[in-house]
């Protein structure tokens, strides 16, 4: 299952590297229900459920120039 999601992050660059190439970095990041997409397993333990429903994921690019 396939959803638009909003990210957010952060830009560094372009910058020159060692080797003459520019290279440019996105810090990028969101969150989402994963009940939205269709992961619902959960199981009851004495402290409350196993899973949380939010899931933060975290993309760190590096990019150089071709």
């Amino acid at each position: 299952m396939t959803k638009p999601v909003t990210i957010s992050g952060t830009v560094v660059g372009p910058t020159p590297d060692a080797y003459g190439k520019q290279r440019i970095a996105f810090d990028v990041e969101t969150t989402v229900d994963r009940r939205e997409f269709g992961i619902e397993w959960n199981m009851d333990l004495p402290t409350g459920p196993a899973l949380g429903n939010d899931v933060k994921i975290i993309a760190n690019l590096a990019l150089v120039q071709a």
